[in-house]
């Protein structure tokens, strides 16, 4: 259901550097070996995702994730949900154009002008803008002005949530702590978690 396999990469196209360290690009190393999911485990994904949002009361499909995951032959643990949405976008998309596996630019509703505080960080952010050129989107990095502000959970084009209110605080893992209380699943799975208190929000926690 799960397994591990080795692409063939195209290195060419594989983006030399994502960060720069006081200003200098560092190189990115990345191996040819990628994480497949069967389609009964991607069909429980969406159902994890899709449960996970209207426990929170976050409505449609375009609510993006970035997920610190442990895998095995048989499950999926889901450790972590970030709402950070550029971090890994870029290098996702280029990584899989590097590897030859198509994504259906249909699906990608995406910020259409970015903009950063960081400059450590541009690298990686230029690399989003150009991977989403490439499908057919418009994007753009701006100084400054009107646009999503990288790495910030700042929701200035409304595309985390249909009504726009994003903000830091949908980083907040005790929503996952939350969610694992009621969860049932074979293939998705969450860590054990251990609350001192009443509510998760309103108490100390830890996996």
């Amino acid at each position: 259901m799960i397994s591990f396999k080795k692409f063939d990469m195209d290195r060419t196209i594989v983006a030399p550097t994502i960060f720069l360290k006081h200003g200098v690009p560092m190189p990115h190393w990345t191996t040819d070996i990628g994480v497949v999911l069967e389609p009964e485990v991607r069909k429980e994904l969406r159902r994890f995702f899709r449960a996970f949002n209207r426990l929170n009361g976050w409505s449609g499909d375009h609510c993006y994730y970035r997920v610190d995951a442990y895998f095995t032959p048989n499950q999926i643990t889901v450790l972590e949900i970030n709402v950070e949405f550029v971090d890994g976008w870029g290098t996702g998309l280029n990584l899989s154009r590097a590897a030859g596996i198509e994504v259906n630019p249909t699906l990608l509703t995406f910020p259409r002008r970015f903009m950063t505080t960081h400059t450590a960080y541009l690298p990686e952010l230029e690399l989003c803008v150009n991977e989403l050129k490439l499908k057919g989107k418009e994007a753009e990095v701006v100084a400054d002005g009107f646009g999503y502000v990288y790495r910030r959970s700042r929701d200035s084009e409304k595309f985390h949530r249909e009504d726009g209110g994003a903000g830091e605080w949908m980083d907040d893992k005790c929503y996952l702590a939350e969610f694992s209380r009621e969860w049932k699943s074979n293939l998705v799975q969450t860590p054990r978690h251990y609350f001192h208190g009443h509510h998760p929000h309103n108490s100390s926690w830890a996996i």
